[in-house]
């Protein structure tokens, strides 16, 4: 059948989550409305088109906080459209974070409000964290940038660079399919040259056979190394790590197929009757 865990044809795609604030700015009961609106948080209540202050890093300013006799946008009526009308800044409360809007075509004023600099940038900040932190995609090219620079930082080897054993490993790769946890037990040979080079083959019990090439670099602690798997359908960049524990040669990593698809795995020299 077709592969179904690194190919993803029925199995393991990583999956980006989209989180929203539970905390979302209300509208108050005293008659004014906060910075952004009910149906969206991302939409502005107000936008300053004409603003001609610079903007205040002091955390104790209000944020945004429009001049007297600034014409301003404000969002009515349709809020969830955003339709914004022309008004003009009748009066502004510094103390409070409040200021009083007149429409420019004369109808009932209103008054808004906005935040402390303080409190804006803690929520976005937090915001932001939540995402880097839930996000897999974000997460993942995270650490693709990381194992790329330190990659790149090391020396290539030399003819005095201490060599990786050639070798079986053995192992499992995992990935996540929305809620569910799809693994498959991989085998592969490894083949380190002096030069640098990794050549090799290997086979997966779901995905099937592949051949792989590519690089490996020395460290203090173990070595680094990158190969390409190359299958019937579709390729897998993998970037990893080779470390001695417990006297036992240990190969961590992730990787990433050409339909999208990462996970991670792990390998070590542990002969152990697979089963395919």
């Amino acid at each position: 059948s077709p592969a179904q865990a690194k190919g993803g044809h029925g199995g393991g795609h990583s999956s980006s989550h989209s989180h929203h604030s539970s905390s979302r700015r209300r509208r108050s009961s005293g008659g004014y409305d906060s910075r952004y609106s009910d149906e969206e948080e991302h939409l502005p209540k107000y936008k300053r088109p004409n603003r001609q202050d610079s903007v205040s890093l002091d955390p104790r300013m209000c944020f945004d906080l429009p001049e007297d006799r600034e014409i301003v946008e404000v969002l009515y009526e349709n809020e969830f459209s955003g339709a914004y009308v022309q008004a003009s800044v009748v009066d502004v409360q510094e103390s409070k974070c409040k200021f009083t809007v007149q429409p420019l075509d004369n109808s009932a004023t209103r008054t808004l409000s906005t935040d402390r600099n303080h409190n804006v940038y803690e929520a976005r900040a937090l915001a932001f964290l939540a995402v880097v932190l839930f996000d897999e995609d974000i997460m993942s090219k995270l650490k693709d940038d990381r194992f790329d620079l330190e990659f790149y930082k090391l020396s290539p080897p030399t003819p005095n660079t201490p060599r990786p054993d050639s070798g079986n490993f053995d192992g499992i790769s995992s990935e996540w399919n929305n809620e569910s946890k799809v693994s498959q037990e991989v085998r592969v040979t490894l083949r380190f040259e002096d030069d640098g080079i990794i050549s090799g083959s290997g086979i997966d019990s779901i995905d099937g056979s592949y051949v792989l090439s590519g690089n490996w670099k020395d460290r203090n602690d173990g070595y680094l190394l990158r190969w390409k798997e190359t299958y019937d359908d579709f390729d897998v960049e993998v970037k990893c790590e080779m470390t001695n524990v417990d006297d036992k040669v240990v190969i961590n990593g992730t990787y990433k197929s050409s339909l999208g698809v990462r996970g991670n795995f792990k390998l070590d020299r542990k002969k152990k009757k697979l089963r395919f």
